[in-house]
């Protein structure tokens, strides 16, 4: 019984055959919990689809969602609730690393900080990854909670385990054998639902198909994240980088002499597989993985004992398919650094840059904005002879939008570049990245972006009205209309032709087309209008408005 148990374990006089005979019904209860809560989920997505027609509810009232929640919910219910809470404890530990990794595998195709997961993908995930390890899918060993530790147990010596007599219980006293006869008659309960899901046609999800989960982002499966090099630190303090290129074969190739170079395996999502010269693995104590420019460093704490679940498996290069010398437990994601504004970034030697104005503009500032998008427009000081095209400069939506700028304007030192991004309601967050040729990784400023102000926004915060006068014609029908403009803000003010209207006795007054309002007012200037009216009847008072000013002007 123990060999069923523990595999590769010496055997102990501590482990009695009463307490095998609990571990084995601990992993019995195990995956009846597990089954029971992927239930409930599958309960909860058919009540949730919409396209679900009633002609397939029709099909389904033999084994309605109703029939099977209360039997998920009675199969719980049966398991006592000390083991109830270990099992409890043991899922919320699993589910906060794979929402991890799921959320690692995000970001990372995405570029994105921060990230949303809906909380069924995560807990379905989970069930199947613990459902798979439990029913010791790919080695036949299952493994389940136990105390304080994990344990294994040969599933098919449990399924096919021999008589009660041969447990080697000894009947010394009636105690004793009432104690064995309760624990074997709970056994049998248990196992009875077992053999019947063994045999329902069902799907395992191995922790290496985890990242084969239907998880997309923007519709886009996540590619793999890729490696570019390792950072290797001893036990001794010393560090030394190897590089690292994409293995897809079964076996790792050998590394000539003592050449500082590794590989990793382009095939296989988690956990995450690497080899490394011999000599260097030896006395490895923490591993830095590193990606593309705009990918996060993963660090990861290396030991000889694998735990319960490594997120990284390091080979000797050379060594066969599967043979593991090290094991690395995921210990931080190292994002990338942010960047201020108005502080000097080198790029390369010789090259600063400073991002100083972030702006968002739409119609209301520029009308040639195209509709339903705003412009991102940044200013950045710098040298005057640096070559944008080779920089890779790109704005990157909160929601994933990777966007490239229009043709830079030069002034002096000072370079715009411009955005078009589709228009939003509510502030949002971006990043602006840069990448100079040949950079191990780029630089990044966090942007966070208002929506911009409406054209009566600005009118009313900016505009001011003065010098306003009529002189009416001799023909009584007809006037000359004169006021003065002035542009408070700091930015160019665009009016537009219906900004200015007159009235008489509520009637509207057609106007001419104004010249001066052809162009836009400059920050803080100053322009007189002049405007011929035809068609004002002398006997009516007339109502001029420009912006959010009104005047009442006597026609007499």
């Amino acid at each position: 019984m123990q060999a069923l148990l523990e595999r590769k374990r010496p055997s102990t006089n501590t482990n009695t055959t009463l307490e095998q005979a609990e571990q084995v019904a601990t992993w019995q209860d195990w995956v009846i919990y597990l089954k029971a809560q992927l239930t409930l989920l599958d309960v909860q997505q058919i009540e949730a689809d919409p396209r679900r027609t009633s002609a397939e509810a029709f099909e389904l009232a033999a084994d309605t969602p109703e029939t099977r929640r209360a039997e998920a919910a009675t199969q719980l219910k049966r398991i006592p609730s000390a083991r109830r809470t270990l099992f409890d404890k043991t899922r919320d530990a699993r589910r906060n690393i794979v929402q991890r990794e799921l959320e690692d595998a995000q970001r990372t195709s995405s570029g994105r900080h921060r990230v949303m997961l809906d909380a069924d993908v995560v807990d379905r995930a989970t069930y199947e990854q613990l459902l798979s390890e439990a029913e010791g899918t790919t080695t036949g060993w299952g493994q389940f909670p136990y105390g304080d530790s994990l344990r294994q147990v040969e599933v098919a010596k449990v399924l096919n385990r021999p008589a009660a007599d041969e447990y080697g219980i000894t009947q010394d006293s009636d105690a004793a054998m009432k104690r064995r006869n309760v624990i074997l008659i709970i056994a049998i309960l248990l196992a009875t639902p077992l053999l019947m899901y063994m045999v329902t046609p069902r799907s395992a999800v191995s922790r290496a198909a985890l990242l084969q989960l239907p998880v997309k982002v923007n519709d886009v499966t996540p590619a793999l994240w890729q490696v570019t090099a390792a950072t290797g630190i001893d036990t001794n303090g010393a560090v030394k980088r190897y590089p690292l290129a994409a293995q897809n074969g079964t076996r790792w190739p050998r590394i000539r002499g003592t050449e500082p170079t590794g590989r990793w395996h382009n095939q296989t999502a988690y956990p995450m597989e690497v080899c490394l010269p011999a000599q260097a693995i030896e006395t490895l104590a923490t591993l830095r993985l590193h990606g593309g420019v705009d990918i996060p460093d993963r660090t990861y704490t290396i030991s000889a004992a694998a735990p319960a679940q490594p997120d990284l498996l390091v080979a000797a290069c050379g060594a066969a398919s599967g043979t593991w010398a090290r094991y690395g437990t995921i210990k931080e994601v190292t994002p990338l650094a942010t960047q201020a504004l108005n502080t000097l970034v080198t790029l390369s030697e010789g090259q600063d840059i400073t991002l100083k104005v972030v702006r968002v503009i739409g119609q209301g500032e520029e009308p040639d904005v195209p509709a339903n998008n705003y412009r991102v427009r940044l200013q950045i000081t710098g040298p005057k002879d640096l070559d944008w095209s080779t920089l890779n400069a790109t704005l990157t939506t909160q929601n994933g939008n990777e966007v490239y700028h229009q043709a830079p304007r030069q002034e002096g030192d000072t370079t715009e570049l411009e955005y078009l991004v589709p228009a939003f309601t509510a502030p949002i967050d971006a990043a602006w990245t840069v990448t100079a040729p040949g950079a191990k990784q780029s630089l990044r400023w966090r942007l966070h972006l208002e929506t911009p102000p409406t054209h009566e926004a600005l009118m009313r915060q900016f505009l001011q009205v003065s010098a306003v006068g009529l002189q009416p014609s001799t023909s009584g029908n007809s006037a000359l209309m004169q006021f003065t403009l002035r542009n408070t803000g700091l930015e160019p003010l665009h009016l537009m032709q219906n900004d200015l209207q007159v009235q008489q006795n509520t009637v509207r007054v057609q106007l001419p087309m104004v010249s001066e309002l052809d162009e836009p007012l400059a920050a803080q200037e100053e322009r007189t209008v002049s405007v011929k009216i035809e068609g004002l009847r002398p006997d009516l008072e007339a109502m001029l408005t420009i912006g959010k000013d009104r005047f009442r002007i006597d026609m007499q």
